[in-house]
C-alpha cells in the first residue's frame, strides 16, 4: 500500500469515528433538555433573526429518534435539505455511473440552488415567524 493510500484509510477512520460520536450524542442528549451543552446559533445571537439552520440541532435529535414529524417542525428547511443531501450523497458515491448528477449536485449549478433556496428560506422564515 502506498502512502497516499494508507493517508486516505485514516482519514476516513476519524471521519467516521467524528460521524458515530456526533449521532451517539445526538441521539442520546435531548438539545431542548440538554440545551446548555449545545452550541447556540451565532446569527441569532447577533442579530435576533433565525438563520435557516435555526432548530437543527433539535430537528437532528428528533430524526435520530425516529421523529419525522417533529424534526420538520423543528426547522421545514429539512423538507428541501434532507433531498438535496441525498442526491449529492448519490452523485458523490456514483460519480462514474451518473457523471451528469454528479456534475450539476459538486458544480455550481448545484451550488446556486442550494444558496437560493438557502436564502430564500432565511427570508422567508422570518418574515413569517416559521
Amino acid at each position: 500500500m502506498t502512502k497516499e493510500h494508507n493517508h486516505k484509510i485514516v482519514i476516513t477512520i476519524i471521519l467516521a469515528i467524528i460521524v458515530i460520536i456526533t449521532f451517539s450524542v445526538y441521539l442520546s442528549f435531548d438539545p431542548i433538555t440538554n440545551g446548555k451543552f449545545f452550541p447556540k446559533c451565532p446569527v441569532w445571537l447577533l442579530t435576533g433573526y433565525y438563520c435557516p439552520s435555526c432548530g437543527s440541532q433539535r430537528a437532528f435529535h428528533a430524526l435520530l429518534n425516529g421523529e419525522f414529524a417533529h424534526a420538520i417542525h423543528f426547522n421545514y428547511f429539512l423538507l428541501f435539505g434532507i433531498p438535496f443531501f441525498s442526491l449529492l450523497i448519490i452523485a458523490i458515491l456514483f460519480r462514474k455511473k451518473l457523471p451528469k448528477l454528479y456534475g450539476f449536485m459538486c458544480g455550481r449549478y448545484g451550488a446556486y440552488t442550494y444558496l437560493t433556496f438557502y436564502l430564500t428560506w432565511f427570508i422567508l422564515r422570518n418574515i413569517l415567524h416559521l
